[in-house]
């Protein structure tokens, strides 16, 4: 099992190399899609990043412990700091957004019984948000319910609410997975500090998507299985990864990465141990809940639901591949991909002269030159393609008051005077988990460092959602919902290597 492990530490290591390389020495002179022009150059930000991650590491390393042992409760209060602190600045900095999160809030809103249109146009195209529709129709019902009208902006602020709720649970999770997937608690907690302030405070809480809300499930799902070997909740993970997995799903298509990496590092095991009984009880109920869900159970609830599709006009898997070769926004969006395939009698028909066409026209160079400016469209970005949609800040809402509202609004505002801060910021951290996660990989190959199960996940599920926007569609906001596993191991292997610094310095370190 050690070799699987280093394996899969060299391939992350490998990979995250390149990505590195790419951004670091060809940001500069490349044009590509959704570019940040930032305040320091890419190597300068890349060192501050992990400078500050370092000291933060060294401070944490070095802190001593107090005598008495905290109760279990107190993990608690950390998490229940933090919700207040999002829900006040998302409640004075949020606005209306437009692209496809105005489709999903006001079809949402008029299931509830408000007054808005049905986007059924959108929702033909993209059927698997009717799931995000209902999960925020009820929500807005139940408010309608104590309050009567509030109107759509109180109605999204409870939606920015309910994500809020989600990024903080998220943040307790992984705190507690870090803790079995490293091996340290002073380590977990330096994972969830960097957590809350990379992405507990991140401002895409403010918009009421499928980005946000399915946040919570791959880092649940990795919780969830390192519980695998407990005696009283042990029956229960497999299925459980299943259902989550399923549910995720319906959210958004990314999610089983997760049960696909942990199926793979469960199938290795099982196949070295040789049990094959332990493989099907494991991964075939995981699988057939996933599938079950993912499939009939999805076209069901798409059946069911109070919104009437028009068949035949949903995008199709080749779609995304078809996108994934355009030139023109370097595999992200493009109107004109989707106008083909939703208009197309015959998909596969008209999508595969496309895509056999862009192949040739590009050649091995070409092809290579799109994979690049793909992986900066991706991977260049700290804000997660922040603002980059269509119609993003489609209606400001009046300020709350005079002094916070204008001050958080420069900063996530493209136009604000304090934006370039912000994504500049961003992007410091960023570069450092992505250097991180690199050393990380590293130490697992040449065996400095534990490598656990959960690990090896982590691992493989970067891997997998690298692949996945290598090959479909591009956009850095597709990263975000596995940004939690990048702040583990990134903060993993700043610490393990600020740690094997300071002790071959003679400095006493806590683990």
């Amino acid at each position: 099992m050690k070799l699987v492990k280093r394996g899969t530490a060299l391939l992350l290591g490998l990979l995250l190399t390149a990505i590195l390389a790419v951004v670091l020495l060809a940001f500069k002179d490349t044009a590509f899609f959704c570019r940040r022009d930032y305040l320091l150059t890419q190597p300068a930000m890349l060192a501050a990043g992990v400078g500050v991650m370092a000291l933060l590491c060294a401070l944490l390393l070095c802190v001593k412990a107090g005598k008495r042992r905290a109760p279990k409760w107190a993990e608690l209060l950390p998490w229940l700091a933090l919700l207040p602190v999002q829900l006040v600045l998302c409640f004075y900095a949020y606005f209306i957004t437009g692209w496809d999160v105005r489709g999903i809030v006001e079809t949402a809103y008029a299931l509830a019984g408000g007054e808005a249109d049905m986007h059924i146009g959108y929702l033909s195209q993209y059927p698997n948000n009717i799931s995000l529709v209902l999960v925020f129709a009820v929500l807005i019902r139940v408010l309608r319910l104590l309050l009567g009208n509030p109107g759509l902006d109180r109605c999204i602020y409870v939606l920015i609410a309910f994500q809020c709720v989600l990024s903080t649970c998220t943040g307790l999770l992984l705190r507690r997975a870090a803790e079995k997937a490293l091996g340290s608690k002073r380590l977990s907690w330096c994972a969830a500090l960097v957590y809350a302030g990379f992405i507990g405070l991140s401002p895409w809480l403010m918009i009421p998507y499928s980005d946000s809300v399915a946040l919570i499930f791959p880092t649940a799902i990795l919780a969830l299985y390192a519980w695998r070997n407990d005696a009283r909740l042990g029956k229960w993970v497999w299925p459980g990864i299943g259902v989550l997995s399923g549910v995720g799903y319906m959210i958004k298509p990314q999610v089983p990465i997760t049960a696909i990496a942990i199926a793979i590092v469960e199938t290795a095991r099982c196949v070295l141990e040789r049990k094959p009984a332990a493989w099907l009880r494991r991964t075939g109920l995981m699988a057939a809940i996933l599938a079950l869900l993912a499939g009939p159970g999805m076209q069901g609830m798409i059946k069911a639901a109070p919104v009437e599709i028009r068949p035949g006009r949903s995008m199709n898997m080749l779609h995304y591949v078809m996108m994934g070769l355009n030139q023109e926004t370097n595999g992200s969006y493009l109107y004109d991909d989707v106008a083909l395939t939703y208009h197309a009698e015959d998909k596969h028909a008209q999508q595969l002269p496309v895509i056999r066409a862009r192949l040739e026209d590009m050649g091995a160079k070409g092809l290579a030159e799109h994979l690049k400016k793909k992986t900066l469209t991706n991977y260049a970005d700290g804000t997660f393609a922040w603002s980059c949609e269509g119609g993003f800040y489609q209606r400001w809402i009046e300020h709350k008051d005079t002094h916070i509202s204008p001050f958080l609004r420069s900063i996530v505002y493209t136009g604000g005077s304090r934006y370039p801060i912000y994504q500049t910021a961003a992007q410091c951290v960023w570069l450092a988990l992505l250097a991180g996660c690199v050393l990380f990989a590293l130490r697992q190959m040449i065996g400095r460092a534990g490598g656990t199960d959960e690990a090896a996940v982590m691992m493989l599920c970067i891997i997998g959602i690298t692949l996945f926007q290598t090959v479909f569609e591009a956009r850095a906001r597709y990263l975000y919902i596995y940004a939690p596993f990048f702040v583990l191991l990134g903060a993993g292997g700043i610490w393990q290597t600020v740690q094997t610094v300071l002790e071959r310095l003679g400095v006493r370190t806590n683990k």
